[in-house]
């Protein structure tokens, strides 16, 4: 929700990739040149895709739970 930083592994290295804040779900990102070499030209390659897949906090705390609460209460009141 707040967005971030990632390491992506390339083919031949790894990429920070920047997450804006409020991505959805199954987002795709194109990694231009990362992808797989060109047959025909070894020397340039496709384009890399990253699909974000996002994962939910599981054995919250009871603070946490807590927390969570307040901030759907912020969402109802508006």
């Amino acid at each position: 929700m707040l967005g971030g930083e990632t390491q992506v592994k390339a083919l031949d290295k790894t990429v920070k990739l920047s997450i804006p804040p409020e991505t959805a779900n199954r987002k795709v990102f194109r990694l231009r040149g990362l992808g797989i070499p060109n047959l025909k030209k070894p020397e340039k390659h496709g384009d890399m895709f990253a699909k974000v897949e996002i994962k939910l906090p599981e054995h919250l705390s009871e603070e946490e739970k807590r927390l969570f609460r307040e901030l759907r209460g912020l969402r109802q009141d508006s």
